[in-house]
């Protein structure tokens, strides 16, 4: 068991708790966490590499940010629930600039070719600077 336990830990980087939940489930073995946990520490494994060690969510995810404004927009539409009592349906079409957040928003009550070229058209006029990529 001394053995499963250190590959458990070495290739799949379990932890004490997940290890005595595999060996229950798949070898029917009960082996408590706190026991696990002292099987590690004398194989000089209670510790994980830095690589495989739980991060705080603020650390984890990294916002992408381009460098210079206008090298890439992002453009998204999407449905607007209609008011009630009003059978016209409405989209929301979105412009965002990656590196200064810049929000440029309109709303039309089409979704087709044309209503999204008059919103490009519409985004180019109102950013203060030249879009590279859309």
């Amino acid at each position: 068991m001394v053995g499963k336990i250190i590959h458990l830990r070495q290739h799949y980087h379990f932890g004490p708790a997940k290890i005595a939940m595999y060996l229950k489930r798949y070898h029917d073995v009960s082996v408590s966490p706190s026991g696990i946990w002292r099987i590690l520490k004398r194989a000089n494994l209670n510790r994980l590499p830095a690589s495989q060690r739980y991060k705080r969510h603020g650390e984890r995810w990294k916002r992408y940010e381009k460098q210079k404004p206008g090298h890439s927009v992002q453009i998204d539409v999407k449905f607007i629930e209609p008011i009630k009592g009003v059978r016209k349906k409405h989209y929301q079409y979105t412009a965002i600039d990656d590196c200064t957040r810049l929000r440029v928003l309109r709303i039309y009550d089409r979704l087709d070719q044309k209503t999204a070229i008059k919103f490009v058209d519409y985004v180019l006029e109102q950013l203060p600077f030249n879009v590279m990529k859309v």
